[in-house]
C-alpha cells in the first residue's frame, strides 16, 4: 500500500517545542487498515485496506492521536 510519514512534536510547559519522532512509541489501532513497522519507533504508516483507524504516539504516559483514512486507489 501507499506510505505516509507522520511526525510527533512535544510541547513543553516552558513553551519549547521538540521533535520527538524517534522517542515515542508508535501504534496503529487497526493494523489491518494501516500498519506501522514492528519496531514501533518509525512513524511510517502503510495503507493495507480501505477504512479509517487511529495511530498514536506515546511518550512518558502522554499520548497524541491522529486519524488515518485509507481510500481505494
Amino acid at each position: 500500500g501507499e506510505e505516509l510519514y507522520i511526525t510527533a512534536w512535544g510541547n513543553y510547559d516552558d513553551g519549547s517545542k521538540q521533535y520527538i519522532n524517534t522517542e515515542v512509541l508508535w501504534l496503529s489501532e487497526d493494523p489491518g487498515i494501516a500498519s506501522m513497522p514492528i519496531l514501533q519507533t518509525s512513524s511510517t504508516v502503510t495503507g493495507v485496506s480501505v477504512g479509517t483507524t487511529e495511530v498514536s504516539a506515546t511518550l512518558q504516559g502522554k499520548k497524541g492521536r491522529a486519524k488515518v483514512n485509507v481510500a481505494a486507489p
